[in-house]
């Protein structure tokens, strides 16, 4: 059996579907069923060239492959209620236990088990066990055809995901030809029980929309196809192949640690050289433009200090312009009787004129009146003076204000 199709566009997972004497295969790309083929075997040894022939028929180029064995080659023990264990303790107990729970068959088993909750606070165990030569004529097909194996479990397990059911469905039956496979599946949908029976009459189950083109083959081709789109709980692996896995991945940690870390050292350089060349950069404007650079200082120097000339220049010109205006004031308001023997002004505006007059009462009166002051008062007491040549005259001293202009 051979079907091709278009397909996705991500990167294609070929799922197989391994039975006592079939070997069933499909090439997924996300969800969309892009090829699908079969093939019969007779020993371990077909069973190898069978997994090669069927990796290079596929169409595309396919690296990855995950496995689903089926109820014939695999055996499958539910416990409930489960034993109490941690889940990490498990498959430790699966393996002592494997002589009370699986029948060996005159070869030895690879074991594995895991917890699945039935219902909030309800878990069970779920285990499976397969015999290692099957195991290891599996493992040496993916090899020889360049296969990276992903997963390898039940078939059971990963069976749900080819249906079209409801999310709540407690239980579905799935036919395999005359036999019929019923699942039992927890609160999240995960497989806990499986039941195996022959049936001469097998049930119909819906099937999601991606097996419609394979139509009577359906139920073949189905646990191939939920191999690739779905990864199980369960690794039927080998310890050998468990431990070289652990290995890779502690290499590949290793790896990208080390490249985290040269990416790091690089970003640091970079950095590093990049503030290096911006200092050297900036070192080399500021020495090329050092001598303009002086002889702008220095005309800004030179241009303030002129600035600081000129306004004391204005400045004392105005103060100048400011005594000379009193002093023609009071020349204009005192008649020529009164003599001034002193004129002071000080830094604050107040001014006191000193003098002689025939009255010193009209000097208080017409200073008064100069522009420019304010507030004018007597210093002090008048006193009446006897001049030489003269008659007396009063000595005065008028203090006053100066007003800002």
């Amino acid at each position: 059996m051979v079907i091709r199709w278009g397909g996705g566009r991500r990167r294609p997972v070929l799922g197989l579907a391994i039975g006592g004497r079939t070997v069933a295969a499909a090439l997924v790309e996300g969800t969309a069923l892009t090829w699908a083929g079969g093939a019969e075997y007779e020993t371990l040894e077909d069973l190898v060239e069978v997994i090669g022939r069927l990796a290079s028929e596929a169409g595309s180029p396919v690296r990855r492959v995950r496995v689903g064995l089926k109820r014939d080659v695999v055996q499958i023990r539910s416990l409930h209620p489960a034993p109490p264990l941690k889940a990490r303790d498990v498959p430790r107990y699966v393996t002592l236990e494997a002589a009370r729970l699986f029948r060996q068959n005159g070869h030895p088993l690879v074991t594995d088990g895991t917890l699945v909750s039935v219902s909030k606070g309800d878990p069970a165990l779920w285990a499976a066990a397969v015999s290692e030569p099957l195991l290891d004529a599996i493992l040496e097909g993916c090899r020889e055809a360049g296969l990276t194996l992903e997963a390898l479990a039940p078939s059971a397990e990963t069976l749900p995901a080819a249906l079209d059911m409801e999310p709540l469905t407690a239980e579905v039956s799935v036919p395999d030809g005359r036999t019929t496979e019923r699942l039992s599946l927890g609160a999240a949908g995960a497989v806990w029980r499986s039941r195996w029976s022959r049936s001469d009459a097998p049930s119909e189950v819906d099937w999601v929309s991606a097996l419609t083109a394979v139509n009577g083959e359906r139920a073949v081709v189905a646990p191939a196809y939920a191999a690739g789109v779905r990864l199980p709980v369960l690794a039927l692996l080998p310890a050998g192949h468990r431990a070289a896995a652990r290995r890779r991945g502690r290499r590949r940690m290793g790896v990208l640690a080390a490249v985290g870390v040269g990416l790091w050292l690089l970003s640091g350089a970079l950095y590093a050289g990049r503030l290096s060349y911006a200092y050297a950069r900036a070192t080399a404007l500021l020495a090329a433009f050092h001598p303009a650079a002086d002889s702008a200082l220095s005309a800004r120097r030179e241009l303030d200090e002129a600035r600081t000339t000129l306004e004391t220049i204005a400045r004392t010109r105005a103060d100048r312009s400011r005594s000379l205006r009193l002093l023609a004031g009071l020349t204009a308001a005192l008649p020529d009787s009164v003599s001034i023997i002193a004129l002071q002004v000080s830094p604050t505006g107040q001014v006191r004129v000193t003098g002689y007059a025939p009255r010193a009462a009209d000097v208080l009166a017409r200073v008064g009146r100069v522009g420019g002051l304010s507030g004018a008062s007597f210093e002090g007491a008048v006193t009446r003076e006897v001049m030489a040549g003269q008659a007396e005259r009063d000595r005065f001293t008028v203090v006053a204000t100066e007003r800002a202009p």
